[in-house]
């Protein structure tokens, strides 16, 4: 990530440990203990035989392997990645001096310090976490 183990600061560790284990099993463990099963659908089994609007979309959640493990994973390992990109950037921007005041000033108000820069950079994350996990998904499946 950029910070060595010497750099950070015990209240850096506080989060980064944590967080580093959160997002390891939200993403690749729970990822990994599907591969090869039958995966837990996002909509309800009546829409496979409902109107013909769930049962489209019902079709392309298979298709495009959207499941609950795909939420689990997008959903955890963006929070956990946020955490840890706040650990980072505090780190890298303030060094020995950051404290969890610093981290959580920037899990809030991302670099720019403003409430839509912090969701801003939660959104970021998200896509990028989202992508990884569909990725997985789809090959996985394969």
């Amino acid at each position: 990530c950029g910070v060595t183990f010497s750099q950070m600061t015990a209240s850096s560790f506080v989060l980064y440990l944590p967080a580093l284990i959160g997002r390891l099993a939200t993403g690749v463990l729970t990822q990994q203990k599907k591969t090869g099963s039958e995966s837990e659908p996002l909509y309800p089994a009546v829409w496979r035989d409902g109107p013909t609007w769930q049962q489209h979309s019902a079709m392309t959640l298979d298709m495009l392997h959207l499941d609950r493990d795909f939420v689990t994973t997008a959903m955890g390992t963006s929070v956990f990645q946020h955490i840890l990109n706040g650990v980072t950037w505090t780190l890298l921007s303030k060094g020995g001096k950051s404290s969890l005041g610093d981290i959580g000033r920037f899990l809030l108000g991302g670099m720019s310090g403003t409430l839509l820069s912090g969701a801003a950079q939660f959104g970021k994350t998200f896509v990028l976490r989202s992508l990884f996990g569909f990725t997985w998904n789809w090959f996985s499946s394969q």
